[in-house]
């Protein structure tokens, strides 16, 4: 017995001859022939190169944005390259467990067949590719995308092959426990019939790896003893929980079925198709902001650079874990969905939601979105005896502006402290409040209000927290004010009531007495005198005294001062006239409805019991300061705001005086909120610090 091995492709004629020998052994044909040939048989398997890929760009800031939709849709990806038989064999070719058919396939040819190198009679011998898998396995079809399934093993006619190689796709039906489990190899057979045979395995062969991404999800580990920016509940992604951008970033993990080790994984983070929209943002994105121009700085970035196609990709450790990590946008309401796909599959980096074609072929998807928020919390000090409101509404304001405003427990003040501030911080609601009565009234103002604020501590699980001080009056010391001179009057007409050009308080913010400087006058009117003329009589005249000054309970203007009669002007008849003469007292500015302080990042609030809406616009207003609303400075290629104004801060005049951010209140017809203006602004702020 003999044993051919094929060395050279090509026909042959094998030949047995009988040597000469004694002549008594004779054969007819001598000496014998046989037409042979030797068939290389190639299968070629195609991947991906990732050098190509990775040099794939397509602009994302292509105005309109539909226009990058389409161009996206119609960028064609590089053909498939042929591998080296090290690459097919050492390597072998990845694929991604199929499913819903959303991931790729590798392409395979047989190659034709040379019919000059081959021997007749051989053309319905079949040229076989089998599986033989350890763990795991892969199926073949006709086509790229879809098409129909082919059995394995797949057979194909010699006379095919002799007129044109063999197309077929190689997808990955079932996952591998380990690298190159599965193998596909290139053997030949015949029918049965004739010489006995041995169908031929091993001609060519290839290895593949089917490896599942079986969960994608955020990979976040509060920081002990700190607030956690990821929300599992809600799944919101407070990003104003570091400066920005660091704070909006998120690590995305991804999870193989196996443990394979080293496994190219692309993350993303797939946009909503509401984000810039009402759906998302409470308002649409301005008609006057051009997407393509606001700046790259504040949208999500989840590609090495924005204009590749190819999305951040890592490598699995030795579990089969490997993680990224992108970048959220800046925008509150903003939605991502983290997703991931196979080096191997690069049409998967085309993934847009709600985009028909765009959307079809889906990489692995985390099971929820991401929204990006931003959260800060406010405590208010609460002076014991003094009405204190709650402020949900200003939380449903912010709420709005996909914002959480969180309630710290109230600090408590006590009542004996605040008595002994000085200046002092209690007075009768009268003083401050007209027609208030005489229960006690909070007033804070610039010589008092830092000694409220030593209560307050930081928190490192509240990283942006606000302290709010409610008060009945916010007053701030007013310096002197311009001196009265009213007319003389008669005595009968003490207390006498005159406005000043300032607030009056007993005592003054500024401390000790009301009274700055005055002097009276009196005298009787003589009509005999000056022979028969008229004229003054027993005039005297002296300094007025702090008890002169007064407030009345009942004063129509918080600018009015009472004057009593002044002790010195002593008897008087129905001819004694009085003057009060250069009355200057120590008033104040106000009042105002509050203030956030940059200086101290504290904020004070007036409460009106009159005005609860306004009481908690108040609220937002000066929370919008403390946020740095209405934007002066803002990211590059935002445009500016339209509506801005600075006026003791700066505000808004949309609709002249409607949005929160308009420099004062009461306003009749208030929005009660940001303005439609306002509000993509507030979305897109920084507010990792207080102003």
């Amino acid at each position: 017995e003999l044993y051919l091995r094929g060395k050279i492709a090509g026909k042959f004629t094998l030949k047995l001859e009988l040597a000469p020998g004694d002549g008594f052994i004779r054969v007819e044909e001598n000496p014998a022939e046989l037409q042979m040939a030797t068939v290389d048989l190639e299968l070629k398997v195609h991947q991906f190169d990732p050098s190509t890929l990775a040099a794939l760009e397509e602009n994302p800031d292509t105005d309109p944005v539909e226009k990058y939709y389409e161009n996206l849709e119609n960028l064609n990806l590089p053909d498939q390259k042929v591998m080296t038989d090290a690459e097919k064999i050492g390597t072998g070719r990845m694929l991604h467990a199929q499913a819903g058919n959303h991931f790729g396939r590798a392409r395979l040819l047989f190659a034709k067949l040379d019919a000059s190198k081959l021997p007749d009679g051989v053309d319905d011998y079949e040229i076989i590719l089998t599986e033989t898998a350890k763990h795991g396995g892969v199926a073949m079809f006709d086509k790229e995308h879809e098409g129909t399934k082919i059995d394995l093993p797949v057979k194909v006619k010699i006379k095919d092959l002799k007129a044109k190689e063999y197309e077929s796709w190689c997808e990955g039906s079932t996952a591998t426990e380990d690298f190159r489990q599965v193998r596909l190899d290139l053997g030949m057979d015949r029918d049965a019939g004739g010489l006995e045979k041995t169908p031929k395995r091993n001609g060519d062969w290839a290895r593949f790896t089917v490896a599942e991404i079986k969960k994608v999800e955020v990979q976040y580990k509060p920081p002990k003893g700190e607030a956690a920016a990821w929300d599992t509940a809600n799944h919101r992604f407070y990003i104003n929980f570091g400066s920005d951008p660091d704070g909006r970033k998120v690590e995305i993990g991804a999870t193989l079925s196996k443990k394979l080790k080293d496994v190219v994984v692309h993350f993303m983070l797939a946009p909503h198709a509401d984000n810039r929209k009402s759906a998302n943002w409470g308002v649409d994105i301005p008609a006057t902001w051009k997407w393509k121009d606001v700046s790259a700085d504040v949208k999500h970035k989840d590609r090495p650079s924005r204009t590749k196609l190819l999305h951040v990709s890592a490598k699995t450790d030795a579990n089969g874990f490997a993680k990224a990590e992108l970048t959220l946008s800046r925008f509150g309401g903003d939605q991502f969905q983290p997703a991931c796909y196979l080096e191997q599959d690069p049409h998967l980096a085309k993934y847009i939601p709600a985009r028909d074609k765009l959307q079809k072929r889906k990489p692995v998807l985390a099971e929820y979105w991401i929204t990006v928020w931003r959260k800060f919390w406010y405590e208010v000090l609460k002076v014991q005896g003094i009405a204190c409101p709650g402020m949900g509404s200003s939380e449903q304001k912010y709420e709005r502006v996909k914002t959480t405003m969180k309630n710290c427990p109230d600090v408590p003040i006590k009542r004996s402290k605040v008595n002994g501030f000085n200046p002092k911080a209690i007075y009768p609601k009268y003083m401050v409040i007209l027609n208030g009565g005489n229960d006690d009234a909070l007033v804070v103002a610039d010589t008092n209000k830092d000694q409220f604020f030593d209560v307050c501590k930081d928190e490192k699980d509240k990283p942006i927290k606000v302290p709010i001080l409610v008060c009945d009056a916010q007053w701030d010391e007013g310096g002197n004010s311009g001196a009265l001179n009213p007319p003389a009057v008669d005595p009968t007409a003490f207390p006498l009531d005159l406005t000043t050009d300032k607030l009056v308080l007993i005592p003054p913010l500024q401390g000790g007495n009301l009274l700055a400087s005055g002097t009276w006058i009196a005298a009787e009117w003589d009509a005999a005198a000056n022979a028969g003329a008229g004229g003054w009589a027993n005039v005297r005249n002296g300094n007025l005294a702090a008890g002169d000054l007064a407030v009345n309970p009942a004063r129509g203007d918080l600018q009015d001062v009472r004057v009593g009669l002044p002790a010195g002007v002593g008897a008087t008849t129905a001819d004694t006239k009085v003057w009060i003469k250069d009355l200057v007292i120590k008033g104040a500015n106000g009042p105002y409805l509050g203030e956030y302080s940059s200086a101290t990042k504290k904020i004070l609030a007036v409460y009106d019991p009159d005005e609860p809406v306004d009481f908690q616009n108040t609220i937002g207003h000066e929370l919008g300061h403390a946020f740095s609303q209405v934007t002066k400075v803002r990211p590059a290629g935002v445009p500016a705001h339209p509506h801005q104004y600075n006026k003791q801060g700066s505000h808004c005049s949309e609709q002249v005086n409607k949005c929160l951010m308009y420099e004062s209140g009461p306003i009749a017809g208030s929005l009660d909120c940001y303005c439609d203006v306002c509000h993509p602004y507030v979305l897109v702020q920084d507010m990792s610090d207080l102003a």
